[in-house]
């Protein structure tokens, strides 16, 4: 989804979530679909289609919630030339943001669904998650007081995270990580 949203802030137009690298599937009787899960491990089963999914597991890994781990995979084979950063700072992504780049940040959601006190967490499991990272906010001396995500784990767009909720979610998870384009896809923002 956050490669999607990219490509449609980009160029105005993308293919529906779950789509293959085949454009002729990513409409069904002239109409965008978005696949189910099943849909799209059903399309995957036995067959060579180039599936999003499919493109992220090759090159990175599958993982169980449905996505990837590397999702600059999936930018690349969306036509966006991207790459992917292991263990990112917040700097890192702000600099990104800063540059006008698409960028992409997997980490532990549960500081950022929960809170930042760990008594609330409903358990210990990592809750493993990608957002599109939209801006960032900085203070006048240049610190970072926080980013603005579009989640789709929550169904919030333009949702603000504290500096604190992204260093938890991000810099403490082992397996953080940030997609991010190569180029600008807008002109920097400041």
């Amino acid at each position: 989804m956050s490669t999607q949203s990219i490509l449609l802030e980009k160029d105005g137009t993308a293919p529906a979530e779950g789509w293959s690298s085949n454009p002729s599937e990513w409409t069904r009787n002239g109409i965008g679909v978005t696949p189910t899960f099943a849909d799209v491990k059903a399309r995957l089963k036995g067959t060579s289609k180039r599936d999003m999914i499919d493109i992220g597991n090759a090159s990175g890994g599958f993982s169980t919630c449905n996505g990837t781990t590397n999702e600059a995979a999936v930018m690349n084979e969306a036509g966006i030339p991207a790459e992917q950063v292991h263990n990112p700072k917040m700097e890192d992504v702000a600099a990104a943001l800063d540059q006008g780049k698409a960028v992409i940040v997997g980490y532990d959601a549960r500081p950022t669904w929960y809170g930042t006190d760990r008594s609330q967490w409903p358990d210990d499991k990592r809750a493993g998650h990608a957002v599109r990272a939209t801006g960032v906010d900085r203070a006048p001396d240049g610190s970072i007081r926080g980013f603005y995500i579009n989640d789709s784990g929550s169904g919030e767009s333009g949702k603000y995270l504290t500096a604190t909720e992204m260093k938890m979610a991000l810099e403490d998870d082992p397996y953080g990580r940030m997609a991010v384009s190569k180029a600008p896809i807008l002109p920097s923002v400041h």
